[in-house]
């Protein structure tokens, strides 16, 4: 729990997505999720993997396009500066699959 709300975690989360969004112009979610997973796992995911993350982009896009707000003020999480190319909804929903990968047993260093 304290990982899902780490402004650390959430700050690369931001960071990646916006990467991943500007990289993957024109992508289909499909292909940003993967790349994102990719880079975090150094990995492909599985099928349900992606179902699931591809499931949770569309909740979460379609809920920040309701509410632009919300995807802006998501995206002033951390110091980074925030990009200023990116579609602000998409950034916020493929930030929260980020962090939804970052949180992973797998992507998570235990000792």
């Amino acid at each position: 729990l304290v990982m899902l709300n780490d402004v650390q975690i959430l700050e690369a989360a931001r960071v990646l997505a916006g990467r991943v969004l500007r990289e993957q112009a024109g992508a289909t979610p499909d292909a940003r999720i993967t790349a994102l997973f990719r880079r975090i796992l150094v990995r492909k995911p599985a099928k349900t993997e992606t179902r699931h993350l591809t499931e949770l982009y569309a909740v979460e896009l379609a809920r920040f396009q309701k509410d632009p707000e919300k995807a802006r003020k998501l995206l002033k999480t951390g110091r980074y500066p925030q990009a200023t190319d990116t579609d602000p909804a998409e950034q916020a929903a493929l930030m929260l699959v980020a962090s939804a990968i970052f949180n992973l047993d797998e992507a998570v260093s235990k000792s």
